[in-house]
């Protein structure tokens, strides 16, 4: 913002030049103090979780088709590939939530003509894992630990190019999946994709 008022004050842009990348610049600046005072208020306790039994497909589906058209003119294959009968003891929004960040993360990186896919399986431990993988460049090793932190974008130019995001998404996504009592982790192989997967209790019990 300050480079476009500079250009603007020394004649370099018309004001009509920097209309829309202005506009571009505060939509994310509000983006990231949104993020910034939902984590701040996830951390200390301030955001209550509404739990109840909700079924982890229709999650996955719900979500699916919220991203459908994105991956469709981006040249993605979208799927679903559910365990039948799977419910999980969770807040629906968050989870909601955290499905929405790391499928938008995966459109975000896999290029045209690669393949999103949602899954989610019960475990024996009495948790149901849900997996969101995709077909993308993958993520170096020495970045792999570093991923849920915040502002962490390990592909700084690409993700502003894409239409990057605040840069805590998966910070907030942590923080929401061990809130209702689940784990959550990334694999991935440079050059053939990434899997982030999280756990949720399937039911209710101590947090």
């Amino acid at each position: 913002m300050r480079g476009y008022l500079e250009g603007l004050e020394d004649g370099v842009f018309k004001p009509e030049e920097l209309a829309a990348p202005a506009r571009r610049q505060v939509q994310r600046l509000e983006r990231l103090a949104d993020d910034l005072s939902l984590l701040s208020r996830v951390e200390t306790g301030q955001v209550l979780l509404n739990f109840a039994q909700a079924d982890a497909s229709a999650l996955l589906v719900t979500v699916a088709d919220a991203f459908r058209p994105r991956a469709e003119t981006k040249g993605l294959e979208l799927e679903v590939r559910a365990m039948p009968n799977v419910s999980v003891w969770a807040d629906a929004e968050r989870t909601d939530q955290v499905l929405t960040n790391l499928v938008a993360n995966a459109l975000r990186f896999t290029p045209s003509g690669g393949r999103i896919t949602l899954a989610v399986t019960a475990l024996p431990d009495g948790h149901a894992r849900f997996e969101v993988s995709d077909t993308g460049a993958g993520i170096p090793p020495d970045q792999l630990g570093m991923v849920f932190n915040r502002f962490f974008r390990g592909d700084q130019a690409r993700a502003q190019q894409e239409g990057g995001g605040s840069g805590i998404g998966l910070t907030l996504a942590k923080q929401f999946v061990e809130r209702q009592g689940g784990e959550i982790g990334v694999s991935s192989r440079v050059g053939q994709g990434s899997s982030f997967w999280f756990t949720l209790p399937m039911e209710p019990g101590p947090r």
